[in-house]
C-alpha cells in the first residue's frame, strides 16, 4: 500500500466516522426534540442544555450578579437597622422636648398656643412610636403627656394663652 493509499484509507475512514457522528448527532436532536415537545415527558433536554449552555457562557457574570444581590441584601438590612435606630432617635427626641416642655409649665411658664400645638405634635409622634414598639419604655413621659393636655385644656376653656408678640 502506497502512501497516497493509506491517506485515502484514512480520508474514507474520516468520513464515515464523522457522517456516523453527525448521523448520531441528528437522531440524538430529534429525540430531544420529541421529548421536548411531548406533554407526556416532564423532562425539558433543550431547555437543560440551554440552560447549561446559558451558564458555562455567563458564569462570570452570574458570580458577579449573585455577589451584587448579596451586597445589596447587606445594604438594605443596614438601612433598615437605620431606620429603626432613627425612629428611636426621634423617639427620644421628642419624649425629651415633651419633659422639657412640661417642666416649664411646672415652673408656670406660659407658653402661645403654638408653642403647646408643637408640643402636642411631640406627644403624638411620641406615642405613635410608642404605640408600634411596645418593647420602648414609656413610663417616663406619661404623666407630663397628661399635664400638657391639661395645661392646654385649661388654656383653651379660659383663653389664657400668652399672645403671639408680632414684630
Amino acid at each position: 500500500m502506497t502512501a497516497q493509499g493509506a491517506r485515502d484509507w484514512i480520508a474514507l475512514a474520516q468520513e464515515v466516522v464523522s457522517e456516523r457522528l453527525l448521523l448520531i448527532a441528528v437522531v440524538l436532536l430529534g429525540i430531544m426534540w420529541l421529548i421536548e415537545k411531548s406533554s407526556l415527558i416532564k423532562a425539558k433536554p433543550y431547555t437543560a442544555a440551554f440552560r447549561s449552555l446559558g451558564r458555562a457562557i455567563n458564569g462570570e457574570i452570574i458570580k458577579r450578579i449573585d455577589g451584587l444581590d448579596k451586597r445589596i441584601d447587606g445594604i438594605e438590612e443596614s438601612l433598615k437597622a437605620d431606620r429603626a435606630s432613627e425612629g428611636e432617635r426621634n423617639a427620644k427626641a421628642a419624649r425629651n422636648r415633651i419633659l422639657r416642655f412640661n417642666g416649664e409649665l411646672i415652673r408656670h411658664k406660659r407658653h402661645t398656643k403654638e408653642e403647646f400645638s408643637d408640643a402636642l405634635k411631640d406627644v403624638d409622634e411620641y406615642e405613635s412610636y410608642c404605640k408600634s414598639h411596645p418593647e420602648f419604655p414609656n413610663n417616663e413621659a406619661t404623666l407630663s403627656i397628661e399635664n400638657i393636655r391639661a395645661q392646654y385644656r385649661k388654656c383653651l376653656e379660659q383663653g389664657d394663652f400668652l399672645s403671639e408678640v408680632m414684630t
